[in-house]
C-alpha cells in the first residue's frame, strides 16, 4: 500500500494542471447545471458538460497511464522497487479519487439542492457511475495502453469512430438500428462487453506487455459488439410476441358516432378507420398505454393472402379506447368482404397509484421520482416542474381550475436498471400545461402511476361493418 500512495503522490505532483482541469469543470458544471433554471440547456454548457469536461477526464486518464508507458523500449520503472500490480493499482486509485469521487459529489449535490432524498435514489446514482466507467473511463484507458503518445491515441480514435459512424449510418439504413437506443439488456450485455474487454487489455499489457495481442483483443471486441447488437436487434425489431394465457381480450364496441382523438385524414390510396375498443379483463386502478401492435387483415394464422396493417392503440381508459387503422384501398375492399382484422397488441401497464398535495413555493418529496414543486418558465407563466434521476413512475397535476395535466408521461416512467451515461446528474421534467397565477394550483395535487409488467393481447375481428368507422374530410 505504501508503494502505491507513493505513486499517486508522484502522479498528482507531475499530472497536477490536469487533475485542476478535471476538478474546475466538474465544480463549474455543477454551478452552472441548467436543470435549476428555466431557461433549458445553453449552448456553454453543452459545450461544456458535453465536450469540455469529457476530454478533461479522458486528459487525465491517458496522462496517468502515460506516465509509466508501456510501449516502446524505455519502460524505467521495470526497475522500481513495486510490481505491475501495484502500479495497476495506483492508476485505477488515481482515477477513482480524482474522476469518479468529484462527479458522484456532483450528483449528490444536485440531488441535494432539490431535496431529492439521497437514500431513495442511490441505485440509480451509482448505476450511472457504472455504465460512465464502462463507457467513458475503460475504453479510453485500453487504448493508452497499447499507445505511446497523446499522437497515437488520436489516430486510434479516428480508425475506431470512423468505421463505428459508418456502421451506425449503415445498420440505422437498412435495419432502423439505433446503437445509442437499446433495450435495457442489449445494454447491459454491451456495457459488460466493453469493460469485460478494457479490464482483460489493462491486465494483458501491465502483465506482460503484448501490444499485439491487446490490439488484436480490442478489435475484437469491437466488431463482436456491433455483431451482438445487430443479431440481437434485428431479431427482436417489430416482434411482438403472442400472449399465452391472457386474461385481457379486445373486442370491437358498437359504434357510438364519436370518433376517436386522433382524427388522421384519408389520402387517394390510404383510408384511416377510427375503431372504437372495448378491453376486457383489466383490473381496477391500472392504465394501459400502446407498446406495439402486429396487425394483419385476412385469414387468421400464415396464409395466402393475409396483409399486414398499420395502426396502434391509444386512448385507453375505463376498459375502452381506440384503434387507428391506416389500410391500403384493397385491403380495405378485403375487409369490407368480410375479411377478419387480428393480431397481437403489447401494452405498458402502470398501477400502485399515488397522490401527493402540492403546495405553491414549496417542494414535495414524490418517492420513485425525486421532487416537484410550481416554478416560473421563460414566459413568467407557472409550471408544475419535477427533478429526478430516474424517473420510475409516472406523474400528473390536477387542479380545480384544469384537466389532466402530464408532467412526466407513461413512456418515460422507466422500469429496468437506469442507462443514462451522460454527466448530468437530475432530469427537469415540466408540465405540459401552465397556470397564469398561484390561485389557478389551489387544490393541485399530483398523482403517481408506477409501470407494472408489460401485458400483451391477442385479438381476432370479426364479422364487423368496417366502413362505418372510416374516415371522410376528418368524420366518420
Amino acid at each position: 500500500m505504501r508503494n502505491i500512495l507513493h505513486i499517486f503522490r508522484k502522479d498528482i505532483r507531475h499530472l497536477w494542471p490536469h487533475v485542476a482541469a478535471v476538478l474546475t469543470l466538474i465544480l463549474l458544471a455543477g454551478l452552472l447545471d441548467p436543470t435549476f433554471g428555466n431557461a433549458g440547456q445553453s449552448t456553454a454548457y453543452s459545450l461544456l458538460e458535453g465536450l469540455a469536461l469529457p476530454l478533461a477526464c479522458w486528459s487525465l486518464v491517458i496522462a496517468a497511464i502515460h506516465e509509466e508507458k508501456l510501449i516502446g523500449d524505455r519502460q524505467y520503472w521495470l526497475t522500481r522497487p513495486y510490481s505491475w500490480q501495484q502500479l495497476l493499482a495506483e492508476k485505477a486509485l488515481l482515477v477513482f479519487a480524482l474522476v469518479n469521487v468529484p462527479l458522484f459529489l456532483w450528483h449528490v449535490s444536485a440531488l441535494t439542492v432539490v431535496g431529492i432524498p439521497i437514500w431513495q435514489h442511490l441505485p440509480a446514482l451509482l448505476w450511472r457511475q457504472v455504465f460512465f466507467t464502462a463507457f467513458y473511463i475503460l475504453p479510453v484507458a485500453a487504448m493508452a495502453v497499447v499507445t505511446k503518445s497523446l499522437g497515437q491515441i488520436i489516430l486510434t480514435v479516428l480508425l475506431i469512430v470512423s468505421p463505428t459512424a459508418l456502421v451506425q449510418t449503415f445498420l440505422f439504413a437498412h435495419f432502423r438500428i439505433e446503437l445509442m437506443n437499446l433495450g435495457p439488456v442489449t445494454f447491459l450485455v454491451v456495457a459488460a462487453l466493453v469493460a469485460v474487454g478494457a479490464v482483460s487489455m489493462l491486465l494483458i499489457q501491465y502483465s506482460q506487455r503484448t501490444a499485439r495481442l491487446s490490439r488484436l483483443l480490442g478489435i475484437g471486441v469491437l466488431v463482436l459488439g456491433v455483431l451482438f447488437i445487430l443479431v440481437v436487434t434485428n431479431l427482436s425489431k417489430g416482434v411482438v410476441r403472442a400472449a399465452t394465457n391472457s386474461p385481457f381480450r379486445l373486442s370491437v364496441a358498437p359504434s357510438t358516432g364519436r370518433r376517436g382523438s386522433i382524427p388522421n385524414g384519408s389520402t387517394y390510396s390510404m383510408l384511416t378507420l377510427e375503431i372504437p375498443i372495448l378491453l376486457e379483463g383489466v383490473p381496477g386502478g391500472v392504465t394501459l398505454v400502446n407498446r406495439a401492435a402486429a396487425i394483419f387483415v385476412g385469414a387468421h394464422g400464415p396464409r395466402q393472402g393475409t396483409v399486414q396493417a398499420f395502426g396502434n392503440f391509444h386512448d385507453i381508459a375505463g376498459g375502452s379506447g381506440w384503434l387507428s387503422l391506416r389500410t391500403e384501398l384493397s385491403t380495405f375492399d378485403q375487409m369490407r368482404r368480410g375479411a377478419s382484422v387480428h393480431g397481437t397488441a403489447s401494452f405498458l401497464v402502470f398501477g400502485a397509484r399515488h397522490d401527493y398535495s402540492l403546495t405553491v413555493g414549496h417542494p414535495v418529496v414524490v418517492p420513485h421520482v425525486g421532487a416537484c414543486r410550481d416554478a416560473l418558465d421563460v414566459d413568467n407563466a407557472i409550471a408544475v416542474v419535477c427533478y429526478s434521476p430516474d424517473p420510475r413512475a409516472s406523474v400528473n397535476v390536477g387542479a380545480t381550475s384544469s384537466s389532466l395535466n402530464w408532467i412526466i408521461p407513461p413512456g418515460s416512467a422507466n422500469q429496468s436498471i437506469p442507462l443514462s451515461i451522460d454527466m448530468m446528474p437530475l432530469m427537469r421534467y415540466s408540465s405540459m400545461l401552465t397556470y397564469r397565477k398561484p390561485e389557478d394550483l389551489a387544490g393541485a395535487h399530483l398523482m403517481t402511476a408506477e409501470p407494472l409488467p408489460p401485458i400483451t393481447v391477442d385479438f381476432n375481428f370479426q364479422n364487423v361493418d368496417w366502413s362505418q368507422y372510416v374516415f371522410v374530410g376528418g368524420k366518420h
